[in-house]
C-alpha cells in the first residue's frame, strides 16, 4: 500500500522511526478512539466493547482553557478548584506576576495543566494534582522566582492522551525556561519524555 502526504512532519521521516496516523475516521482502530468531522459537526466514537453510545456520557469542551488570566493581571490566587476536559490548558496566564495556584485538580486537557506564556514572575504552584495531559504538566516561560512544590503530576504526553494540540513541549512533567526556581517535594510519574526540564538561571531541585 502507498500513503501520500501533503507535507512532511517537522522532524522528517526516516526508515526505522515509528509514526502513527490520526485525525481521520478511517484511522479508528480500537475502542476508546474518536473522530470529529468538522464539516458535518459529527463526533464518531468507538465505545468500549463496541457498546452503544447511548449507554455512556460523552463530554466535548467548548472552552480553550479552564481559567485564563489576561495580560498584565497580577496578584491572583487560584485555589481548591477542579479543571477537566479543556481543549487546551487547565490554567493559562500571559505576562502575569504574583500568581498562586494551589490545591487544584487538573486533568484530561489537550495542552498543559498550567501554562505560563510570555513572562511570569513570583509564581507559586503548590499542592496541585495534574494528570492525563497531552503536552506538559507545568510549563513556565521566561521570568524569575518560582516555587513549585508538593504537586502530583502523572501520565503526561502519553500516546493514549493524544490530541489535536501540539508543541515542542510534549511529555514533560515540569518545564521551566526562566530562572531562580525551587522545585521540591513533587511526585512525577509516567512522562512521555522527561520529568523536569530547565535551561536558564538558577534552579534548585
Amino acid at each position: 500500500q502507498t500513503l501520500t502526504i501533503n507535507s512532511g512532519p517537522i522532524r522528517g521521516l526516516k526508515a526505522g522511526i515509528g509514526f502513527f496516523l490520526a485525525d481521520k475516521l478511517e484511522f479508528l482502530t480500537q475502542p476508546g478512539e474518536w473522530h470529529f468531522d468538522s464539516s458535518t459537526r459529527t463526533v464518531y466514537a468507538w465505545m468500549p466493547n463496541s457498546d452503544s453510545p447511548d449507554n455512556y456520557s460523552i463530554r466535548g469542551s467548548v472552552h480553550e482553557n479552564g481559567v485564563t488570566i489576561s495580560r498584565a493581571r497580577h496578584n491572583i490566587i487560584i485555589q481548591d478548584l477542579e479543571f477537566i476536559h479543556h481543549r487546551v490548558n487547565g490554567i493559562y496566564m500571559y505576562d502575569s506576576n504574583n500568581i498562586t495556584v494551589r490545591n487544584n485538580s487538573i486533568s484530561y486537557c489537550q495542552g498543559m495543566g498550567i501554562n505560563t506564556a510570555l513572562v511570569g514572575n513570583n509564581l507559586v504552584f503548590t499542592g496541585n494534582n495534574i494528570a492525563e495531559m497531552h503536552e506538559s504538566g507545568i510549563f513556565i516561560n521566561y521570568g524569575n522566582n518560582y516555587t513549585i512544590s508538593e504537586n502530583i503530576i502523572s501520565n503526561i504526553g502519553l500516546q493514549n492522551n493524544i490530541g489535536r494540540h501540539n508543541s515542542f513541549r510534549q511529555g514533560i512533567g515540569i518545564s521551566i525556561l526562566g530562572g531562580n526556581a525551587t522545585i521540591s517535594y513533587n511526585r512525577i510519574t509516567n512522562c512521555g519524555y522527561i520529568s523536569i526540564y530547565f535551561n536558564k538561571g538558577v534552579c534548585t531541585v
